[in-house]
């Protein structure tokens, strides 16, 4: 991602910025970076859950 900011924001033109930005859109980048986005929150969810059942803040309990 730091790669495409730097091609991007390099060009002095800004027509030219918003057509980079439109073409890597089109690439799929958008979709690409939603999805990459909800992994890690998910996954950093995960790893908060597991962080506090093993510390024993959180307890989780089935109905009988």
């Amino acid at each position: 991602m730091q790669f495409i900011n730097i091609i991007v924001h390099s060009v002095e033109d800004v027509n030219f910025r918003v057509h980079l930005q439109h073409e890597f859109s089109l690439l799929g980048l958008d979709d690409y970076l939603v999805v990459c986005f909800c992994l890690h929150t998910l996954h950093k969810h995960l790893f908060i859950i597991v962080v506090l059942s093993i510390s024993g803040a959180f307890v989780c309990t089935g109905r009988d």
